[in-house]
């Protein structure tokens, strides 16, 4: 059999070479396309859910979060079972599903299921990443000799991410560090005390104040102008105009306080800091309480720009 063989390959040698050929052919195409991972998935399909509440122990967690989303993630078709960990204000569910369960359905499922659960107010569970037990992590650290922190951070958060987030494979994109362009208020209990407000009532009176509010349109002929309210807070300057009407001032203290609303201060700390210009101004805010004088909030705070205490650090991912 095998003298044959040789035979017919000696004698017909363009067929012997044509078939040589076209098994080489065959296997590059096959090598090629063959499914080979450093790192296979061994694991299950996977769905956590994440939900955040800050501030509070690990009971309140489990008996008000993690509870109730097991509740309703329960009964779902192909789960094999459910892990949970109850952090203090955290808390962390885990639904593993059968092999062969695909994972774009798997997380369909569960998202119908916890928007379902009845949780606190201020508590909205979201889920984990698309990615197994198996994976690898990549960081970085975006450094510049030229750009600070807070550019640095901008450039992150608002290109360089995105990009990331399109590289086929990339689950998440994680940021950490950098500086955030913010105003803080640091509150003087001496001079709430004197007026008589409260944490709330200064932090209510902020956030009241620093939204735009939409109107309607008025006609003119062929045309139609735009009515809206612009009342974001933007610079300093729009945080003394804002004022609060519930402030009454006590017998001891009302001679000693002006109402002035450059009585605000910068912090000793941020000497020196650019505080950005803007073409747009918020309109100043002005409430009236039962005795018919307006009372600013600046005069119970002092301003303070956070930019001054940025650490010096890189942004890993």
């Amino acid at each position: 059999m095998i003298t044959r063989v040789i035979a017919f390959a000696l004698q017909r040698r363009f067929i012997t070479l044509a078939l040589a050929l076209l098994l080489l052919v065959g296997g590059i195409v096959s090598w090629h396309r063959l499914p080979i991972e450093a790192y296979p998935e061994v694991a299950d399909i996977q769905v956590d859910v994440l939900t955040v509440w800050p501030g509070h122990a690990a009971e309140e967690v489990e008996r008000l979060i993690t509870i109730a989303l097991e509740k309703e993630l329960n009964g779902i078709a192909g789960v094999t079972f459910l892990r949970s960990i109850s952090n203090f204000g955290i808390s962390n569910i885990r639904a593993v599903f059968a092999d062969g369960t695909d994972s774009y359905w798997a997380r369909q499922q569960v998202l119908e299921r916890i928007t379902q659960a009845e949780l606190p107010p201020d508590v909205k569970p979201t889920l984990g990443p698309l990615a197994g037990a198996v994976g690898e992590l990549y960081r970085y650290t975006l450094e510049s000799k030229t750009m600070p922190l807070v550019e640095l951070k901008a450039l992150q958060d608002w290109m360089l991410e995105r990009e990331f987030r399109k590289v086929p494979g990339v689950a998440d994109v994680i940021s950490w560090g950098g500086g955030i362009k913010q105003y803080q208020i640091t509150v003087d209990p001496g001079r709430l005390r004197a007026y008589n407000l409260t944490h709330k009532q200064v932090f209510d009176a902020v956030s009241s104040n620093n939204a735009n509010a939409g109107g309607s349109y008025i006609r003119q002929g062929e045309y139609a102008l735009m009515v809206r309210g612009i009342g974001l807070l933007r610079t300093t300057e729009d945080l003394r105009d804002v004022r609060s009407g519930s402030a009454t001032p006590s017998a001891s203290a009302s001679s000693g306080v002006t109402t002035r609303t450059t009585s605000c201060r910068a912090s000793s700390s941020c000497a020196g800091a650019k505080i950005p210009t803007l073409s747009s101004r918020a309109s100043k805010r002005k409430s009236t309480n039962s005795s018919g004088r307006s009372r600013p909030v600046s005069n119970c705070v002092t301003t303070t720009i956070a930019r001054c205490s940025w650490t010096r650090r890189s942004t890993p991912c």
